[in-house]
This record gives C-alpha cells, structure tokens and sequence, in this order.
C-alpha cells in the first residue's frame, strides 16, 4: 500500500517524533486526495486503519529492540479501531495485555511508545492491564465490556491474547451477561 513507502524512509534505529508526524501527514494527504477523487468514507477507513497499524507495529518493533521485554505482552486495538474503522483523527484505543505482573520493563517500553505516540499529535487511548485485570474490570465497567466487543489483535504473544479472548468469552459473555449489558 502507498503509506508503507513513507514508512519506509524512517530510520527505525532512531525513530522521531518529528519523522512519524511526517509519516502520518503525507499517509493523511493521501487519503485526503483519495477521498476527493470519490472514494468511499469506508474505504479511507479501511486504509486509515492500516496506516496506523503499520505505524503502531512499526514503532513497537523498533522500541522492543532497544528496550526488550522478556515478559510476554500483547498490543491490541479496541473499540472502532479494533472493528477497523477508524477515521482520519478519530481516536486510537489500544492496549497492552501482559499475563501475571507488570515488571519494568513492560513499564519502560510502553513509556517509549507512549511518548512518540503522544508527540504525534494523535489522540490515543492506552491502558495498560493483566489478563485477570482487564476481565475483572470490564464486569463492572459497561465502557470496558463495549470496546472489548471489537477487539484485535495487532502483534504480540498469541497465548496471552487467546487467555483474554477465553476470559472474555467465559466469564463477560454469557447468556445471562449478555442480557444484563444489552439492557444497560
């Protein structure tokens, strides 16, 4: 896709706010022409949506090589971004799922992908959450239980997002559940 060239030119070894501001504008520009010339809102959606994907997997790849993270995490995209319709702009709700605890390292690379992000100008949603956490949190929380409806994915350890899918599955969405949250 066009963006990936614009990505390309950044250096991953030292990624600046800077070169991802110019990434997401010129990726924006194009859209924008895109969108002018008749395409549809979905489709600019559809391509909003793989511009920051790759943004986002590109920026973790970069950090996680300078700053490893042996416990094993999860990034994954929630609410209208996780469905994959996000507009040019519109908010970015992501977060980052971890198995059992919240070490340092965790703490230091969502740091540095937070704060490129923030430099950006983007408006991002991040939170930061065990398995069990998030779960626990989303039975008492409908604004949790709703984003975690669209979820996906975006790189990281598969079996630590196959424990949240299962959780969410077990113990948010069961027939009873299903019915209390419909009617709130």
């Amino acid at each position: 896709m066009f963006h990936r060239e614009f990505l390309e030119a950044i250096d991953a070894s030292a990624v600046t706010a800077a070169a991802v501001k110019s990434y997401i504008s010129s990726s924006e520009g194009v859209l924008r022409k895109g969108h002018l010339s008749r395409e549809t809102g979905s489709s600019v959606c559809t391509s909003y949506t793989l511009v920051i994907d790759d943004l986002i997997k590109f920026l973790f790849n970069a950090i996680s090589a300078k700053t490893p993270c042996p416990e094993p995490t999860a990034l994954i995209a929630v609410g209208g971004y996780g469905r994959g319709e996000l507009n040019i702009r519109s908010d970015i709700d992501l977060m980052l799922i971890y198995r059992k605890r919240l070490t340092p390292q965790i703490e230091a690379l969502t740091q540095s992908l937070l704060y490129i992000l923030w430099d950006t100008g983007l408006d991002l949603g991040f939170s930061i959450k065990s398995v069990d956490e998030c779960v626990e949190i989303a039975k008492t929380d409908s604004k949790t239980m709703t984003a975690l409806l669209d979820r996906r994915l975006l790189l990281g350890d598969e079996p630590v997002y196959g424990a949240l899918d299962a959780g969410i599955r077990k113990k948010l969405f069961t027939r009873k559940r299903v019915e209390t949250f419909i009617e709130e």
